[in-house]
């Protein structure tokens, strides 16, 4: 008798640690399944991002946002931000917002167009309503940073006080400084 009962109990274990095993199961191959990237679609602000849909992680409900964010980021210099949303139960949407020229810098035939942080978004910009910085500059491809400490300095300056100051001019002050036009 007590052997019969001990056998009930093993097959009972046995049968709910299968159960369990199967619930698991369908489970994980419900979320995959589900969950699966089928379409991402990507859209920008006047600029067009390319993205490797095969490095992409393939699970929707565990994608890591913040590290695909950074990878595109890094790979297209000219934009500024990236938002990614889920739409599910499988599409990704990547929304690009490129970067904003912020001042133009260069003298002569040698101009380009400069966003906040110095990073170089056109060569021979047609903006006027733009700050200018008359430094010249060595020869830049679009999405360089550029490299000039003195440029730098006079674009950091102009993010810096253009909330108390309209500073529409930088040129080379006497032998080592710069001088900044304000209007009025």
């Amino acid at each position: 008798m007590r052997r019969a009962f001990a056998w009930r109990k093993f097959g009972r274990i046995m049968a709910f640690a299968l159960a369990i095993l199967l619930v698991s199961g369908v489970f994980a191959w419900g979320v995959n399944k589900l969950f699966t990237i089928t379409m991402v679609e990507v859209s920008g602000e006047g600029i067009a991002v390319a993205v490797d849909e095969t490095s992409l992680p393939k699970n929707l409900l565990f994608f890591p946002v913040s590290d695909v964010q950074d990878q595109i980021l890094k790979e297209n210099p000219l934009v500024g931000s990236v938002s990614l949303k889920r739409k599910y139960p499988g599409t990704l949407v990547i929304t690009a917002v490129p970067r904003k020229p912020f001042v133009i810098a260069g003298v002569g035939g040698e101009t380009y167009a400069l966003d906040d942080q110095g990073v170089v978004l056109s060569q021979y910009p047609s903006a006027a309503d733009l700050p200018v910085i008359h430094l010249s500059l060595s020869p830049v491809q679009p999405g360089d940073t550029v490299a000039d400490p003195i440029v730098l300095t006079a674009v950091r300056f102009l993010r810096e006080t253009a909330s108390v100051l309209r500073v529409w001019e930088i040129a080379p002050f006497e032998s080592s400084g710069l001088q900044a036009r304000a209007e009025g």
